[in-house]
């Protein structure tokens, strides 16, 4: 009875293991190089879309684009997620071991910092919105400032208050971000659960034709 059991192992479970192995293989493969992606491709239309707007000419604030959020989520724009930024005016980085000081432009972030700025991350994480007390540096900064790209955790110092650095991006300015809570906003990233007819999805909300 063993040797019969044997015989139908080989013959059936072991090539049926290998074929499951094998797909598996293949879907390793595909997602580790890109090949297939979580939404995109397979579910089409469904696909996130990100549209972004000039905010420079209306007075909106940091403040009316949560409310906005807080509003429009789960409604039927499909609106999934809002990011603003602004730039204001740069000034010395410090750093808090060495002392060294490098210039570099500044921009404040409302919202997950991924949507306004789609960058690869170098070092650190990104959480989905910055938090008062961090700061996220470009790798051209990081790496005059530093001396590497891997600083996450590292202290600094700007116009006089401490922050700690969450993640350092792939950008080749000079720039340091912090989070914005209020305030202006000068432009705005919008994600949308469908990509389908974006223009009107954006009149619903509010801001068409930006």
């Amino acid at each position: 009875m063993n040797t019969e059991w044997m015989k139908r192992v080989k013959k059936f479970v072991l090539p049926a293991m290998g074929i499951v192995l094998f797909g598996l293989w293949i879907l390793y493969i595909g997602f580790g190089f890109g090949f297939f992606k979580p939404w995109g491709g397979i579910l089409g239309s469904q696909q996130p879309r990100r549209a972004e707007c000039d905010l420079s000419f209306r007075n909106v604030s940091m403040e009316e684009l949560e409310a906005l959020e807080e509003e429009q989520r789960g409604g039927p724009a499909g609106l999934a997620a809002v990011a603003a930024w602004r730039t204001e005016t740069g000034g010395p980085v410090r750093d808090g071991v060495t002392g060294k000081e490098v210039n570099a432009g500044v921009i404040r972030v409302y919202g997950p910092f991924d949507l306004a700025f789609p960058s690869r991350v170098l070092s650190g994480s990104l959480s989905q919105n910055m938090r008062p007390g961090d700061c996220v540096l470009t790798g051209a900064l990081s790496w005059e400032l530093f001396g590497s790209v891997d600083t996450q955790g590292c202290e600094l110092s700007f116009g006089g208050a401490s922050y700690r650095v969450a993640a350092v991006v792939d950008r080749k300015e000079k720039v340091i971000f912090f989070a914005a809570l209020k305030g202006w906003a000068q432009r705005a990233a919008f994600a949308f659960r469908s990509g389908e007819r974006i223009g009107e999805k954006l009149e619903a909300i509010g801001f068409g034709g930006r």
